[in-house]
C-alpha cells in the first residue's frame, strides 16, 4: 500500500484529467471517531466544515456511504443534499429524498432474523442490536470482556446453520457480527451506482477503515483513488493514510484550487 499523502501530486493529475471528483466517505471510523456507544457517534467539525464546502463546488460530488439505516444516517450526516448510501448502499439518499433502493425481496427474511438474535442474544448486558430493512447487526463492545469469548461462541453456534439454510452471509467486523443477503448488494456497489449514475466520469475518492470498505475498495480500485484509514497490508485498498487528517492536504487543493 502507499501512503497517501506522497502520492498526492499524481492523484491531483488525475482529478485535474477527469471530469471532476466524487468524494466517498465511510462514517464510523473515518470521517466519524469510532466511541464506545454508535449512538454518540459525531463527524469530526472540521470535516463537517470541509464537506459542506466542497458541496458548493460545481465539479464536485460528495457522499456517505455507511452500513447504518436511515433515519439514523441522515441525523449523523446532517449536511442538507449530501448523497448517502445507508444499510451498505441497499438506499441511496440525496439529503431526505430516497433516489435508489434495492433488495425489498429480503426484508421479511431479515426481519424474521432479528426476532431470533433479539430471543437468544438481547438481555445479554452490554449487547446492542440493530434491526435494519436489509440486515441485523450486533454490538458487543460493551459486553464484559470476559463473557465476550462465550458469546462469540454461542453467535457462531446459533448463525452457522441458519447460514447454511438462507441465502445469506455474515460479515465480522469491530466488536460486531452483521448478517446480510448472501453476494447481493454492497458498499462497493452502492459507490459504483452512484459512480455510474450521478457523476458519470468524475474520479472515484473512497475512504473507509472497516472490513465491509473492502467491497468498495476492490469496486473502484481500478478506476478510482481507494484508501484505507489504517495500514493493512491485506487490504484491497491502494493507499493508505495512518488517520484521516491526513488527507487534509488533498481536500484544501481540491477547494482552493481544483476546478479554477
Amino acid at each position: 500500500m502507499k501512503y497517501l499523502p506522497h502520492s498526492i501530486p499524481f492523484i491531483k493529475k488525475r482529478a485535474v484529467a477527469s471530469k471532476g471528483v466524487l468524494l466517498l466517505f465511510d462514517f464510523d471510523g473515518t470521517i466519524a471517531p469510532i466511541v464506545g456507544d454508535p449512538l454518540k457517534a459525531e463527524m469530526l467539525p472540521h470535516w463537517r466544515d470541509w464537506l459542506v464546502a466542497l458541496m458548493g463546488k460545481n465539479n464536485i460530488e460528495v457522499g456517505v456511504v455507511t452500513g447504518r439505516a436511515q433515519p439514523d444516517a441522515g441525523e449523523k450526516v446532517r449536511i442538507d443534499r449530501m448523497l448517502i448510501a445507508s444499510d451498505h448502499g441497499y438506499e441511496i439518499w440525496r439529503g431526505r429524498k430516497k433516489i435508489f433502493s434495492i433488495g425489498s425481496e429480503f426484508t421479511a427474511e431479515i426481519k424474521k432474523l432479528g426476532s431470533v438474535v433479539y430471543k437468544k442474544f438481547g438481555s445479554i448486558s452490554g449487547v446492542s442490536i440493530e434491526q435494519k430493512d436489509y440486515s441485523v447487526a450486533l454490538h458487543y463492545r460493551h459486553v464484559d470482556v470476559k463473557k465476550q469469548s462465550l458469546l462469540v461462541k454461542e453467535y457462531m453456534e446459533m448463525i452457522r446453520p441458519i447460514l447454511k439454510e438462507q441465502n445469506l452471509e455474515l460479515m465480522r467486523a469491530k466488536k460486531l457480527f452483521e448478517v446480510r443477503p448472501k453476494k447481493f448488494w454492497d458498499k462497493g456497489k452502492g459507490s459504483k451506482w452512484i459512480w455510474e449514475n450521478i457523476a458519470p466520469g468524475y474520479l472515484p475518492v473512497y475512504f473507509g477503515d472497516d472490513t465491509t470498505d473492502e467491497d468498495a475498495f476492490k469496486e473502484l480500485k481500478s478506476s478510482g483513488i481507494t484508501v484505507r484509514v489504517g495500514l493493512k497490508k491485506s487490504s484491497k485498498a491502494e493507499y493508505y493514510v495512518r488517520e484521516i487528517d491526513d488527507a487534509a492536504p488533498l481536500m484544501k487543493w481540491l477547494l482552493e484550487e481544483y476546478g479554477r
